[in-house]
Formats: C-alpha cells, sequence, structure tokens
C-alpha cells in the first residue's frame, strides 16, 4: 500500500479520543520525483471520494457520524512548495467537510 495506488486505503482508524475517523496515505517517495504530486494528488481526490459517497461508512459502519481526516504520512519532509499547495489542499477538503493532516513518519520506521 502506497501513494502509488490510488484505489487502495492504506490505513484507517479513530483518533485517540474515539471522535475522528482517519484515513491514512502512507507517502515514500522523493519531492524530485517528478510524479509524486501526481499520485499524491490522485489519492487524495479517491479519498475523499470513497468518503463523501457515503462507502466509506459503508464499509467502516463505525466511524459514521464521526469527524474525518486523510492523514498523510511523508517518508521525506515536504518541500517549501509542497507544503504550501498541501495548504490550499487543505482548505478545499475543509470546504467539503473533511481533514487534512500531513507529517513525518514516526522515528523508527
Amino acid at each position: 500500500m502506497t501513494v502509488e495506488q490510488a484505489d487502495v486505503i492504506d490505513g484507517t482508524g479513530l483518533s485517540q479520543d474515539g471522535a475522528t475517523a482517519v484515513f491514512m496515505i502512507s507517502d515514500h517517495l522523493p519531492w524530485d520525483d517528478p510524479t509524486h504530486f501526481l499520485h499524491l494528488i490522485a489519492k487524495i481526490e479517491a479519498y475523499a471520494e470513497f468518503i463523501l459517497s457515503g462507502a466509506a461508512v459503508t464499509q467502516f459502519p463505525q466511524y459514521e457520524g464521526k469527524a474525518t481526516v486523510i492523514q498523510i504520512v511523508f517518508q521525506n519532509e515536504p518541500s517549501v512548495a509542497a507544503t504550501s499547495i498541501l495548504a490550499g489542499v487543505q482548505q478545499q477538503l475543509k470546504e467539503a467537510g473533511l481533514g487534512l493532516s500531513y507529517g513525518p513518519l514516526p522515528a523508527g520506521f
């Protein structure tokens, strides 16, 4: 499961307080890869479609009524330009009722 597989959910779970459904994207690509953003945007769009269409709640009924966040976990730190683009995507998803968070892969992975 990687960012290159737009049709695969990399991981799901609930936040520690149980209030938020989290759909994780695992992103291992280097930022100098010219296809990186194409893969990442395609995956984000596929997740948003899956969630907004109601398919997520059908597959994961325990998430019904929960706030929903798409969480991207990066192996490589995003560039300044990437962070700026992600902020724009974050705003678009917010307008659709979804959250977007991103950060580095935890140490040891």
